[in-house]
């Protein structure tokens, strides 16, 4: 088998995260880094700093609503000035 035929059956195998208007439940912190297309790390943060909203099942348990997530990180980004 080639390279790129491993490749090609890989990322066909790897399940794809709907965008955040479609979404209908609630999605884990993997989700919400692959989403946003940043480390786990990053999110850990971000909800440190209250950027993120997330809903707290437990003492470890973090669940999020991405349409909320969405319009969050767009109230914190940056705005170009030219």
């Amino acid at each position: 088998m080639l390279k790129t035929e491993h490749n090609l059956r890989k990322a066909a195998a790897k399940p794809q995260l709907p965008e955040a208007d479609q979404v209908n439940g609630l999605a884990t912190k993997d989700d919400v880094a692959r989403f946003c297309r940043v480390s786990r790390r990053t999110i850990e943060l971000w909800i440190q700093q209250r950027r993120i909203p997330c809903i707290r099942l437990g003492h470890r348990l973090l669940r999020f609503d991405l349409p909320a997530v969405k319009t969050a990180l767009v109230r914190w980004s940056t705005k170009e000035i030219k």
